[in-house]
């Protein structure tokens, strides 16, 4: 009898555990991104209610001819290395 109790609440834990995984893997809610701190600022934002992912595949473009904004890649990049752990390529 002891032993089934022991079973049972054992169960009782796991399926506690399980719904709990589950519950906290539902759908992110929509980010609204003019509420954010972006660096660098950009000079619009459109909210599309969805989300990317940083990864180390990632790779941050700026336009060519532009040592400015070559400037700005590379310190949003390097701005994001410690975070992330990625190294990411400017090109």
């Amino acid at each position: 009898m002891l032993k089934r109790k022991i079973s049972f609440v054992i169960t009782a834990i796991v399926i506690a555990v399980i719904l709990a995984t589950q519950a906290s893997c539902n759908k992110q809610a929509p980010s609204d991104l003019s509420k954010e701190n972006i660096i660098p600022k950009p000079v619009s934002v459109a909210s599309t209610g969805g989300y990317f992912v940083l990864s180390p595949a990632t790779v941050i473009y700026v336009s060519e001819g532009s040592d400015e904004l070559r400037r700005i890649g590379e310190y949003l990049a390097e701005i994001l290395r410690p975070a992330t752990g990625y190294a990411f390529n400017v090109k």
